[in-house]
């Protein structure tokens, strides 16, 4: 039926228009005859070519417009359903990887445990060896600075004996030795020195 009324000039609106025509022209015949009889209440034929009207009107409409809107309407029902798809599976995706993390935390929290009493047992290997070579500095620091103060009362006790001695012998020799027996000494030790004894 397209192709057939397609061909003539004008087209689909001349055919509209024609229509129209057919279906006002009885009302329009119904309201003259009203018009005569104004106490006279309009006809059923005339209700129902109005409603036949508003009938092919809304046809019309919704025949030109309804296939736009309901294709529109399921292109984006597609789209929607088609990005939702995707959405879906990438919470799939995701949630599969969060249950397989799930599933190897337990391995990940012992390989934790491991490594953490392993860096700690590490560290106090470390904390002993630094303490005991921090002992050894100090035992090594005590050692030394009792041979130096033991070296020094030696030296100091040398020192005070040597000078208990001299003043011993002096006080003696003053007491005992005589003006005869010093230039005797004195004689002695110039000897010596001639001849290289001392």
């Amino acid at each position: 039926m397209k192709k057939r009324w397609a061909c003539l000039p004008g087209g689909r609106p001349l055919i509209i228009l024609l229509l129209l025509a057919a279906l006002w022209a009885p009302a329009m015949v119904a309201a003259d005859a009203t018009e005569a009889h104004p106490s006279e209440e309009p006809s059923l034929a005339l209700k129902w070519a109005n409603f036949g009207i508003l009938a092919l009107g809304l046809g019309y409409l919704l025949r030109k417009q309804a296939p736009a809107f309901f294709n529109a309407r399921t292109d984006q029902i597609q789209k929607a359903i088609k990005d939702a798809t995707g959405l879906k599976m990438e919470a799939d995706f995701r949630a599969s990887a969060v249950d397989r993390k799930m599933a190897t935390l337990g391995a990940e929290v012992e390989k934790m445990r491991r490594e953490s009493q392993a860096e700690m047992e590490a560290e106090h290997g470390r904390l002993k060896k630094e303490t005991e070579l921090a002992v050894e500095r100090i035992n090594l620091q005590v050692t030394q600075e009792v041979a130096s103060m033991r070296q020094n009362a030696a030296h100091e006790l040398r020192r005070h004996v040597a000078d208990l001695a001299a003043s011993m012998v002096s006080s003696r020799l003053r007491d005992h030795l005589t003006a005869d027996d010093r230039t005797q000494l004195i004689r002695e030790f110039a000897d010596h020195v001639r001849r290289g004894a001392i």
